[in-house]
């Protein structure tokens, strides 16, 4: 072979003797996916059992959560003391009646003078509100004897109440003797419970059942009403377990299973959290704060966040109630 010959087949002989890279990157790029999965199941597994801790593990003692919880009552009702808001006319930004029904529950059990005197003298102002009036039916107050103006503007709000449709639902849980909901809304609340969509809506719903049970039992009776509790309560006890951010309704969907009576669906963890959520002015938050839900994971302190009324008189009212039946 010529020395051009040799020249010409070097190439071939060195292409032909390097090594088959392709043998090797597949195994390198199976090892790297499955160390993505093992850390991403890894992470997965880490994360439920941190949330689960963190949401539903009881983390203190009876004697903790007693103390802690006295404290939380007390600061909270002087909150709403000084707010003044449960003092107010109805017209002039007022609590409604039910909000001033919740919250005597608890001065049934933790008595605050001032707060009691001012809602009383609200009372006494919003009587000339026929709105006001129309509440007076609800489960221990005194019954109001209602005039037939009354009555019909009672019968049409519940029959034209779009905007406001909880209220048009308490009022007919008060009275479904002689109102009638809209055909819509009979669907909703008393034949199919998969048309309530959210929690607010579930709550809501609850309340006006139970008021149904004490104000009628024939009527509870006719649409199984035992069954819709049951339904709804188990569909607010699914989404608790899902909410990570205490706010308004996490208080709610916790006060409001009190009020059914359902403590067997209320986790002393979800009472821990609702007392270490109070803000350092007594009071709650309304809405939810990914900021301030992600420092409590952490265990950091979120800082100053703004209180809410109504986020308040429900967690007062799951606290009272809890701890009353310890």
């Amino acid at each position: 072979m010529t020395g051009e010959q040799m020249r010409n087949n070097r190439p071939l002989e060195v292409e032909a003797q390097a090594p088959d890279e392709s043998a090797t990157t597949t195994p390198r790029k199976r090892r790297r996916v499955w160390r993505w999965l093992v850390a991403c199941v890894i992470l997965l597994v880490g994360g439920s059992l941190y949330f689960h801790a963190f949401c539903h593990r009881s983390l203190h003692s009876d004697d903790w959560l007693r103390e802690r919880a006295g404290g939380a009552i007390t600061k909270g009702l002087d909150y709403l003391y000084e707010t003044g808001t449960f003092a107010k006319p109805a017209e002039n930004g007022g609590e409604s009646p039910p909000h001033h029904f919740f919250l005597e529950l608890v001065l049934n059990r933790h008595e605050h003078v001032g707060l009691r005197r001012q809602m009383d003298e609200a009372k006494l102002v919003n009587m000339d509100n026929w709105q006001w009036r129309a509440f007076f039916g609800m489960p221990g107050w005194p019954r109001y004897k209602l005039t037939a103006d009354d009555r019909r503007d009672i019968r049409n709000a519940v029959m034209t109440s779009k905007k406001n449709y909880y209220a048009e639902w308490l009022l007919y849980g008060l009275y479904p003797d002689w109102t009638e909901l809209r055909p819509a809304e009979r669907r909703r609340l008393l034949e199919d419970t998969s048309r309530l969509k959210h929690s607010y809506q579930l709550t809501h719903a609850l309340v006006a059942y139970l008021w149904m049970k004490e104000t009628n039992p024939a009527a509870a009776e006719k649409y199984d009403v035992d069954r819709l509790v049951r339904e709804v309560c188990e569909r607010i006890e699914d989404a608790h377990k899902w909410d990570p951010a205490t706010s308004d309704i996490y208080n709610e969907r916790v006060a409001f299973l009190l009020y059914a009576g359902q403590d067997q669906r209320v986790r002393r963890r979800w009472i821990e959290r609702i007392i270490l959520s109070q803000n350092t002015d007594g009071g709650w938050s309304y809405d939810k704060s990914i900021t301030r839900t992600i420092a409590q994971f952490i265990g950091l302190d979120a800082g100053k966040v703004k209180s809410d009324t109504h986020a308040t008189f429900l967690a007062l009212y799951a606290l009272s109630e809890y701890t009353g039946r310890m």
